[in-house]
């Protein structure tokens, strides 16, 4: 039997007769020697240098596996953007192990798994963005929730935080970038302009239609109280016309009534007629002679004033 102590912030891993048997945490650890081995690892993170070689930035190996949060911090790296600008970024990664016996035995080297798949998302997530519609923002919160639907938990890790330090552009990309954006504002701009104005035309348009409408409308009230007036007035003369006609034809009716009763005023009627007739004919220039009947020259004799004309 021996024993060892283990830290405050690790675990280890004992193996017995070449099988994983238990995950020890903080405290003291007893063991049978030969029969239970620790189970040892090897991680390391590495890039390339300018010759393009290997090389190792950040390692950890031994037995005992750290809990606390570890940091993945690399040089600066390119990445291609789809429109192919290359772009310098610096990221800062924060994980922590969750699951011991998932990091110790699913992968070899889990830093290099862990540095694997972190840039190949981020690769590949640049890689959809043109340049000048990156947001470092979004495109932090894009890679973080990639990550973490990858299957970096299969390792058991979890990614604490995620930060890009730099986002970087070389000068001149840069200066050509601002060109195109200052163009893309100003031909927007031009657009907006255009639209506006042709908006203000359309709606002075719609205005003067509304004007030539209102006073359509005017004009038609203008009419339509006309022909109302003359209708009042025309229903007006019909009605004293018809009032009239009402007024002789009952007069005719009265007289007609009275001379049925009286016979003797049917003559008078003859002999008023008569006169009126022989006093226009008298009146005329062109009269010279005028015959009467006897019979017609004894009615003339009851009226009162009767002219008689003779002939030269």
């Amino acid at each position: 039997m021996a024993f060892t102590v283990v830290n405050e912030g690790y675990c280890c891993c004992i193996e017995r007769l070449g099988k994983q048997n238990k995950i020890v945490k903080a405290g003291i650890l007893i063991y049978i020697p030969i029969i239970d081995k620790f189970k040892k690892f090897n991680w390391f993170f590495f890039d390339f240098d300018k010759d393009n070689n290997k090389r190792v930035f950040d390692s950890l190996e031994g037995y005992l596996v750290p809990t606390n949060e570890m940091v993945y911090n690399p040089e600066p790296y390119q990445c291609l953007t789809k429109d192919e600008i290359p772009l310098e970024v610096d990221l800062y990664v924060t994980f922590k192990i969750i699951d011991v016996k998932e990091s110790l035995y699913n992968t070899e080297n889990l830093f290099g798994q862990i540095q694997s798949i972190i840039n190949t998302t981020v690769y590949s997530i640049i890689k959809t963005y043109n340049y000048t519609d990156l947001e470092v923002s979004d495109l932090v919160n894009f890679i973080e929730k990639n990550i973490k639907d990858s299957k970096i938990i299969d390792y058991g890790v979890n990614i604490e935080n995620i930060r890009i330090e730099k986002l970087n552009v070389d000068e001149n990309i840069e200066k050509a970038r601002l060109v195109v954006v200052k163009s893309d504002i100003e031909s927007k701009a031009f657009l907006k302009k255009i639209e506006n104005e042709k908006k203000l035309k359309i709606a002075q348009h719609e205005i003067n239609l509304s004007e030539q409408k209102l006073n359509l409308e005017i004009e038609k009230e203008k009419v339509n109280y006309k022909i109302e007036i003359k209708n009042s007035e025309l229903n007006y003369k019909i009605n004293e016309s018809n009032k009239l006609l009402e007024f002789k034809l009952k007069s005719l009716e009265d007289e007609a009534k009275l001379m049925e009763k009286y016979p003797e005023l049917i003559q008078l009627k003859r002999i008023e007629l008569q006169a009126e007739s022989f006093k226009f004919i008298a009146k005329s220039e062109n009269a010279k002679l005028i015959v009467t009947p006897n019979e017609t020259m004894d009615i003339f004799k009851q009226i009162p004033v009767v002219q008689s004309i003779s002939s030269n």
